[in-house]
């Protein structure tokens, strides 16, 4: 299900309202890393109340009570350096029950690839892979489970040019099963395995993969001998003071409290379908195991917690400056996506992610030029950035000149 969905980025060159002026930034820096690397904190100035009530009008012209059945809640952070911070919720956690609050927990789905991508990319820094390691030099165990792998390059698989094919839009395997069982429990080598079973083309190939992700997982637990839980944790969201986020354990279904429920809507319960699994329009699938998810889309989050990952420039503030170029460097890997290591470019000096659980949607981007960091979610999946965001760019008062086209659209 994960390739076939397109996040259009609209609502980014909307609320960027912001970007186009932004000046320098008095933010304090935080140290966040185990070399003390300078991560610039996010503006804790409150928006001023003239831009805070043009966001407003903005996203409540498009977020109205009408499209509560399909997007029950709506979470958005915007941080500036020079206009502050806006952060609010709207609709609810749990329909019929608790009102959305900034606090709340959701699962952001591929979002959880830039962190996957970050801890692969700090091991490059330390010299205990490089970009150019086979699968087969780095991890001799995990090229023999998957000899279909061997050959394929960490670069390859960070940049999604490997030619595997993404496991979760393989009919009748991982997302039929989960939405037939939701208590299935998927190991990462059945998740490889899903993919590999729909055939691999040649190592170069472009195109959107959860599966590279379990591959470069599986890399990163070889190498360092721990799990990519224990991974994330040391490297990454302890150090940024990231303490609502986490990749749970597979056998984990829990979000932590406050939590908001996620929902299938319509075209999500069609895309299952067509992936031949059950679904219904409306049904509440927060218990259902995220097993499916992992290195490629198991982190949970909060909205603020999204924040910050965003002005840590999705983890390349992590890195040297040799390897965050690198993996700036993007290129069109399939029609409407343009994608560097681990991140995706959706022009104007964006680089980001976007991100679905089965259930949930999210959204992470950063601006280098400008210092701006723009977070958003809602609690069902399936077409909430195309439906609420694009033509917010046309409506927020105080853009600049909207650009002469739509920038590219990205897969996730």
């Amino acid at each position: 299900m994960g390739s076939r969905r397109s996040v259009a980025p609209g609502f980014l060159a909307g609320v960027v309202l912001l970007a186009g002026c932004g000046g320098g930034s008095d933010a304090e820096s935080a140290s966040a890393s185990d070399s003390g690397t300078p991560v610039a904190a996010l503006p804790a100035t409150p928006m001023s109340a003239q831009d805070a009530a043009a966001l407003d009008e903005a996203i409540e012209g498009i977020y109205t009570p009408d499209l509560a059945p399909e997007y029950p809640g709506l979470w958005v952070g915007v941080w500036d350096p020079e206009h502050g911070a806006y952060v609010k919720s709207w609709g609810n956690a749990v329909v019929g029950g608790a009102a959305a609050t900034v606090d709340d927990s959701l699962r952001i789905g591929s979002v959880t690839k830039t962190v996957t991508a970050t801890v692969v990319l700090q091991l490059v820094d330390e010299g205990e892979l490089a970009l150019d390691d086979t699968v087969a030099t780095a991890a001799p165990k995990v090229a023999q489970a998957h000899p279909e792998t061997a050959d394929l390059s960490i670069r390859q698989l960070l940049s999604m040019t490997s030619g595997l094919a993404d496991y979760m839009n393989v009919p009748d395997r991982v997302v039929a099963v989960t939405s037939t069982d939701p208590t299935t429990v998927w190991s990462a080598d059945q998740l490889i395995d899903a993919g590999i079973s729909a055939g691999v083309k040649p190592a170069g190939t472009g195109g959107y993969s959860t599966t590279n992700y379990i591959v470069l997982q599986e890399v990163a637990e070889e190498v360092t001998g721990q799990g990519l839980q224990d991974l994330i944790a040391r490297r990454i969201t302890g150090p940024l003071g990231m303490t609502g986020s986490a990749l749970p354990l597979n056998e984990d279904t829990s979000l932590p409290e406050p939590a908001a429920h996620g929902y299938l809507n319509a075209g999500c319960a069609e895309e299952v379908a067509a992936d031949g699994g059950k679904a219904e329009g409306g049904q509440d699938v927060t218990a259902w195991n995220a097993s499916y998810g992992q290195g490629g889309g198991g982190i949970t989050s909060t909205i603020t917690d999204m924040g910050r990952w965003g002005a840590a420039e999705l983890g390349s503030a992590l890195l040297s400056d040799a390897t965050a170029t690198q993996r700036a460097r993007a290129s069109q890997v399939q029609p409407g996506l343009t994608y560097g290591l681990g991140l995706m470019d959706y022009g104007d000096g964006f680089l980001g992610h976007s991100g679905e659980a089965i259930g949930w949607q999210a959204q992470v981007v950063h601006n280098t030029e400008t210092g701006t960091t723009i977070a958003m979610a809602t609690n069902a999946c399936n077409g909430a950035d195309l439906y609420l965001f694009d033509s917010i760019r046309y409506t927020v008062p105080i853009t600049l000149d909207p650009p002469a086209s739509a920038s590219p659209a990205a897969s996730e």
